[in-house]
């Protein structure tokens, strides 16, 4: 899979920056830092390779013209 892929060299470049800033890799806690950070990376910007019009042509049928606010959009929290 090209998400798999793509984790994984950024977890490599992740562990090669931690090493030039001094951080000690193999410290407790500090092992699975680079795949984590490497998987949110990966869904962060995955977005770029996504068409905008497939996102930005949701529309609400409101009678008003003022801005439109959702509050409470529940977040996943990931545990490991």
């Amino acid at each position: 899979m090209a998400g798999d892929v793509a984790a994984a060299r950024a977890a490599a470049a992740i562990r090669r920056l931690l090493v030039a800033v001094g951080e000690d890799r193999d410290r407790p806690g500090q092992q699975e830092t680079p795949a984590r950070l490497a998987q949110a990376s990966v869904e962060t910007f995955a977005g770029l390779r996504q068409d905008p019009r497939d996102v930005l042509s949701t529309t609400f049928d409101e009678d008003h013209d003022e801005m439109f606010l959702v509050e409470d959009i529940p977040a996943r929290e990931v545990r490991r």
